[in-house]
């Protein structure tokens, strides 16, 4: 089975009491535009986000190994309450330098920090009492609020803004917590005459510790054909879906679909070892079946750094969404099984 991730996760940051940009336009307005857009470049070259990865995919004996090169990921910032120089002519342009200091931008970061931890502290409480789609709705509000509050949170680091607020609750928390009630609703629209999925593995518990092999089994209550989709939400942040190589040797939409034969009914089938490995947080790994070969799958793109068949969204709630319209429009069986990495307790 395909999964096998290790990341060597690195961040850098460099610390400064305040960051300038410097912007050239015919008019005022068009050079401070240009002087925030340079501040926000130059917050860009001070965050970098660095990894490597290898995936190893282990199936019948098969293990193939991939290493991809370092990356850098950089962000928009929000800047508030910046500080502008007069302008001045040069080369028949007005030239305008605008600073971000911590000193006079402190109050407004820590306010509007201060802000959206209040917004997203009440939407959880609220959240508690609503059920399905409305509380998904309130959940999905929250990660919003989450994201711009880590970005207050980065700048006002960069600059050296002291006593900053902080959140108790992970965006790979929220995420884990929005999926939980969209695959609960999976349930919902199964009928008896769809093909009945197990997952088991063979462990007890539904936490595995890195670095340990794990087996997967599926039992089927009809003759078809299966694929395997991976949610991942990993603690660092990343939020992501795939599809399972369950074929390496073959190509196309064969590299991910497995047969169902008669003498396989209501058996458990060994659909491959998985070594568990970094990042940790939670997994999904969601069966879908027909009676009948697949002639569509999920929108994929091949995703180089990964060497994975990444689903077309961003994240996991998103393709977990997509696939609910695909397994209602085409009268699918899905089922799930839903696991933690975590540290070895050794």
């Amino acid at each position: 089975m395909n999964h096998l991730l290790i990341f060597i996760f690195s961040t850098t940051l460099i610390l400064a009491e305040s960051i300038s940009g410097v912007g050239y336009g015919k008019t005022v307005k068009i050079a401070k535009k240009e002087a925030l857009g340079d501040i926000i470049s130059n917050i860009g070259g001070m965050v970098s986000s660095s990894f490597s990865s290898t995936k190893i995919i282990s199936l019948g004996g098969n293990a193939i190994s991939k290493k991809q090169s370092n990356i850098s990921v950089i962000g928009s910032y929000p800047i508030l309450r910046p500080k502008f120089s007069s302008p001045k002519m040069e080369n028949g342009k007005y030239k305008i330098i605008a600073t971000l200091d911590n000193r006079y931008s402190g109050n407004s970061y820590r306010n509007e920090m201060k802000t959206l931890q209040r917004e997203i502290l009440s939407i959880l409480k609220n959240s508690k009492k609503r059920k399905n789609e409305t509380k998904i709705l309130m959940l999905e509000s929250a990660v919003e609020k989450y994201n711009q509050f880590q970005k207050l949170s980065q700048v006002a680091r960069l600059i050296n803004i002291h006593n900053i607020p902080f959140l108790t609750i992970t965006k790979s928390e929220l995420e884990a917590k929005i999926s939980d009630i969209t695959i609960s609703e999976y349930k919902s629209f199964v009928t008896t005459k769809q093909m009945k999925i197990q997952i088991k593995t063979d462990r007890k518990s539904t936490e595995f510790e890195l670095y340990s092999f794990v087996k997967l089994f599926v039992k089927f209550s009809k003759v078809g054909y299966f694929y395997l989709v991976n949610h991942s939400i990993n603690d660092n942040g990343e939020s992501y879906s795939y599809l399972v190589e369950l074929n390496p040797d073959e190509k196309g939409k064969n590299l991910f679909i497995r047969r169902i034969s008669k003498n396989q009914i209501n058996k458990w089938i060994l659909v491959g070892e998985m070594e568990v490995s970094e990042p940790l947080g939670n997994e999904y790994i969601q069966v879908i079946a027909q009676r009948k070969t697949f002639r569509t799958l999920p929108k994929i793109e091949f995703d180089l750094m990964f060497g994975l068949y990444k689903l077309t969204e961003k994240s996991v709630i998103a393709n977990l969404k997509d696939m609910r319209g695909m397994i209602l429009k085409e009268n699918l069986s899905s089922s799930f099984y839903k696991y933690k990495t975590i540290k070895n307790i050794f």
